[in-house]
């Protein structure tokens, strides 16, 4: 389950403000990236095992980076000395909060 961690990552080290912020941009993209999958699926252009297959390999893929992008976010933001609260008008903002974006990979996926 992916929702307590993001939560909890969230809450950890960003402002209500910057909370906020990510929560209506997790949901504009999810929504975007969602309809764009969908006219793949959709689009006569290829046969349907060509389709399924990208689209798996696609988000497989953007899955698997996202994971890793986290961790290693993760483990930057755990060595330091202070705990980090992001606002978005902080450097390194968008830098931080981009693994939070991991749900949108994940958006796919209703079980996790």
């Amino acid at each position: 389950m992916l929702g307590p961690y993001t939560s909890t990552f969230l809450g950890l080290h960003f402002s209500v403000r910057s909370r906020a912020l990510a929560s209506l941009v997790t949901a504009i993209l999810n929504i975007a990236v969602n309809f764009a999958l969908g006219f793949f699926l959709d689009s006569a252009r290829f046969q349907l095992k060509t389709r399924a297959r990208w689209a798996f390999a696609a988000i497989s893929l953007l899955g698997l980076c996202t994971w890793i992008w986290g961790l290693v976010l993760q483990v930057e933001f755990s060595s330091q000395a202070k705990l980090a609260k992001y606002d978005w008008v902080d450097p390194g903002f968008a830098r931080a909060v981009s693994a939070a974006r991991r749900t949108v990979a994940y958006s796919f996926f209703p079980t996790c």
